[in-house]
This record gives structure tokens, C-alpha cells and sequence, in this order.
């Protein structure tokens, strides 16, 4: 099982059992890039607990600073940044006349889910 995996795991099954955590986490869009981002928060909390040089952080703590990351509102930040990104990204995209109808449809229905999952910005 790789970090990520275990990461998810952990915020999963901690859920069950902390209502704080339950409530950031499972009312997150885009789950998979906050995970990403999570570990990215994690791999930075541990090279300044190590000073920069190598080293092994507990899991503990490691588990303590997935939990923080959600809690503490890191994720929530991140993912207005996510949602901004993809507004962007979404607002170049032109649907051409040429393009095939299969294409065509396919970016129809992801502009569709990006304006779903938009909060005001």
C-alpha cells in the first residue's frame, strides 16, 4: 500500500470516529487532487520537522498532520485554488465546429461538472 492509499485509508476510518474530521473531509470536491495536495502538505511539515536533512517522521504524526490538513481548513484553500484553475482552464475552452460530435459532447459534459462543482468565487 503506498502512502496515498494509506493517507485515504486513515482520513476514511478516522471519519467514523471524529465528527470535525468527517464534516471537512467527506464535504470536499475533488477528493483526489485534495489527497495529492495532502501528502504534498505532509512531505512540507516533514522536511521542516527534519531540518531539511533525511529522516523518518512517525506515522503518528504523519496521521496527525492528514487530519490537520482538513480541519485546519489547508484543504479548503486548496481547493478554492483547484476550482479557480479549473474555471480558467475552462474558459479557453472552445468548442469548435469542426471538432467530431463524440469530442464535442465529451467537453459539453466536463464544462458541465466544473459549473456544478463551483462555488461563488
Amino acid at each position: 500500500m503506498d502512502m496515498e492509499e494509506k493517507i485515504k485509508k486513515y482520513l476514511e476510518e478516522q471519519c467514523k470516529i471524529d465528527s470535525a474530521l468527517a464534516e471537512k473531509y467527506n464535504e470536499a470536491k475533488y477528493k483526489e487532487s485534495l489527497i495529492r495536495c495532502c501528502i504534498q502538505y505532509i512531505n512540507e511539515m516533514a522536511r521542516e520537522e527534519l531540518g531539511g536533512k533525511s529522516g523518518i517522521v512517525k506515522d503518528e504524526v504523519v496521521f496527525h498532520w492528514a487530519r490537520e490538513y482538513y480541519v485546519a481548513g489547508i484543504a479548503e484553500k486548496d481547493q478554492n485554488q483547484i476550482q479557480k484553475q479549473l474555471a480558467e482552464m475552462m474558459a479557453n475552452v472552445k468548442i469548435d465546429k469542426d471538432m467530431p460530435e463524440e469530442r464535442k459532447e465529451h467537453l459539453r459534459k466536463i464544462l458541465e461538472k466544473v459549473r456544478l462543482n463551483q462555488k461563488e468565487i
